[in-house]
């Protein structure tokens, strides 16, 4: 499929609809290690050329259909951070969350393992997100 197939506008649109951003949480199991958080950006739905082509341009991985016919796109990290740029200036309903995503992305640390203030400036974007998201649905 080609690189220009879909417009930026396309995209924020449908992403905006169908879309999902998050930051992750999670606890390694059997490991005495830090809660990991992690940034996703993913898209489900029955038009799968257009999840083909996200795939093809960002990365990410396409699940296959499920029974019901839907597919999910799912991209993680700075992958996401590029997607969530590129899209966010047209986005609409999710421009919110994907300040927050990215704001996120750009600048946690890297340190390992986690000091505290890193992990209470993870868990602060978590909740931020979440209460995002139900203050737009409820």
């Amino acid at each position: 499929m080609q690189k220009d197939a879909f417009s930026r506008d396309y995209v924020a649109g449908f992403f905006d609809g169908e879309g999902c951003i998050i930051v992750g949480r999670s606890r390694p199991p059997f490991r005495r290690r830090n809660i990991r958080y992690q940034l996703a950006v993913s898209l489900a739905n029955k038009h799968r050329a257009c999840l083909l082509w996200l795939k093809e341009t960002f990365g990410g991985t396409v699940g296959a259909p499920h029974t019901s016919g839907v597919s999910y796109w799912q991209l993680n990290g700075n992958k996401a951070l590029v997607f969530l740029q590129w899209i966010s200036s047209a986005l609409v309903v999710k421009r919110p969350q994907a300040e927050l995503a990215m704001e996120f992305q750009i600048t946690k640390t890297t340190h390992h393992p986690l000091t505290s203030e890193e992990l209470a400036f993870r868990e602060h974007f978590f909740v931020a997100l979440q209460e995002e998201k139900k203050a737009i649905h409820g």
